[in-house]
């Protein structure tokens, strides 16, 4: 199985909003990918519809540690080598592995993977405090909120 490596120019590609309507997902978003199942992939990746899941993948983006959800899966090398079957070719990649709700892959650079990850993480925090939501009293919100922000440093500096 050959995983599509996204170029890093997708970064300016993708536009991640708040979804304000009631009912729908977190976040809105868009994707100006020619290739149809790769776009699906990033959008899908990206559309997120609960908080759990939006605390769970800054967690691991935090840790550079995979994780596995529902609708949506991460893979950074370090963690799919350390897996029963790591000689398998599949497993030897750089950058991180993204998938969709249908585990289709596609692949990011670790850079690009992380600003796009600080994007939707500042998006979901500004959403929730703007709309002052109730999940901003939550006990676990100030450690998101943190999360979020060493994200974004990361993001801006490149460690």
């Amino acid at each position: 199985m050959t995983i599509p490596h996204l170029n890093d120019d997708i970064e300016n590609k993708v536009t991640i909003a708040w979804d304000n309507r009631p009912g729908r997902f977190l976040t809105q978003v868009t994707a100006d990918i020619p290739d149809a199942e790769q776009q699906r992939i990033v959008r899908g990746f990206f559309t997120l519809g609960t908080w759990d899941d939006a605390l769970f993948m800054a967690e691991g983006v935090h840790e550079r540690a995979s994780r596995s959800m529902d609708l949506r899966a991460f893979a950074y090398p370090r963690a799919a080598s350390k897996t029963k079957g790591a000689t398998d070719p599949a497993l030897q990649f750089e950058g991180v592995n993204i998938a969709d709700g249908a585990f289709d892959y596609v692949n990011l650079s670790e850079g690009v993977f992380t600003r796009l990850m600080a994007q939707l993480l500042d998006v979901l925090v500004a959403g929730a405090t703007h709309n002052k939501l109730p999940v901003t009293s939550e006990d676990w919100w100030k450690h998101f909120v943190e999360l979020a922000a060493d994200i974004r440093q990361r993001a801006q500096h490149g460690s």
